[in-house]
């Protein structure tokens, strides 16, 4: 406990020479946010080597592979919502904001009769993929998009498609996800 102690004070004397701004570890060196341990990664590492690790592997299913997970993310997120006995509308709006306390961007949900929209400002998806190679001229997200399948097919209780209509990486102001449902979950 001593060693731990005495190496907490020493990381935080040497990162206040870097920036003068309050630490998110605690003494033990973890970032509790939520009730949960979160870890922070600099944007131009991930997802951009995450994708390039797996393209490097597998091709061009890595894109799938990060929509999978997202998609994964997104129906774990909605249903921890669920979890704590909020109404379908709060656990969309709860999905939006931790996106934002996350640092994930700014979401935006809108409901229609056919489909259904989501905006992302400031994606840390895109960010990750402009810093590292700059504007594109095709869609930069695949993880994101998964998210927002996860929460729609939960949100809905059917199982929704993504089309992703503007990108920020090819330079539009945000990127926007058009979900249309599919198969009943239920």
């Amino acid at each position: 406990m001593k060693e731990e102690r005495e190496a907490f004070r020493e990381s935080q004397d040497i990162i206040k020479k870097l920036a003068d701004e309050p630490p998110y570890p605690d003494e033990h060196g973890k970032v509790i946010r939520l009730n949960r341990r979160f870890v922070l990664l600099d944007v131009s590492y991930i997802p951009f080597d995450v994708l390039y690790g797996i393209d490097e592997l597998f091709g061009p299913v890595s894109k799938t592979i990060l929509f999978r997970i997202g998609r994964r993310w997104g129906d774990e997120i909605y249903a921890r919502y669920e979890s704590f006995g909020f109404g379908r509308e709060d656990c969309l709006k709860l999905s939006a904001a931790g996106a934002w306390y996350c640092g994930w961007g700014i979401v935006t949900f809108e409901l229609g009769a056919e489909s259904s929209r989501a905006r992302i400002y400031n994606s840390f998806e895109v960010e990750s993929m402009v810093v590292r190679k700059g504007i594109s001229d095709e869609n930069s997200c695949h993880l994101f998009p998964g998210v927002i399948s996860g929460i729609y097919s939960r949100f809905l209780g059917k199982e929704c498609s993504i089309h992703e209509e503007k990108c920020a990486a090819r330079g539009d102001g945000y990127c926007e996800l058009v979900a249309t449902p599919g198969i009943d979950l239920t």
